[in-house]
């Protein structure tokens, strides 16, 4: 479920034409699940290409961006991802998101990787 709607999103915005952020995946090591707040992370990996509210309270950040090649993520032990680049070319160009939850008082609860 929150995969397709993360899917859904990414479509959304392509069809709106909407720009896509300059974002480092590899910054998101130093976020930690229970810890790093929506300010934080903003202040970290800069204004997300959206956000949005959830009835219960939840916010969503989601960032949008191009991947140039093929990539490995590996997960680290503070809850982000390492991300290695393992081929370049412009036929490689891919687009990826990144969706941070966060609980009513703006704490980071879960992340989720979405690419195609």
């Amino acid at each position: 479920m929150k995969r397709a709607m993360l899917f859904a999103i990414i479509l959304g915005l392509a069809a709106c034409g909407q720009n896509l952020v300059s974002f480092s995946p590899a910054k998101t090591s130093q976020l930690e699940v229970g810890k790093t707040t929506y300010d934080q992370a903003v202040s970290q990996l800069g204004p997300p290409t959206d956000q949005s509210q959830l009835p219960d309270g939840r916010r969503l950040a989601t960032y949008v961006y191009q991947v140039q090649g093929q990539s490995v993520q590996a997960p680290t032990a503070r809850g982000g991802v390492t991300v290695a680049h393992t081929t370049s070319g412009p036929s490689n160009v891919g687009t990826s998101a990144f969706q941070m939850q966060f609980d009513p008082s703006g704490v980071l609860q879960s992340y989720t990787w979405t690419s195609r």
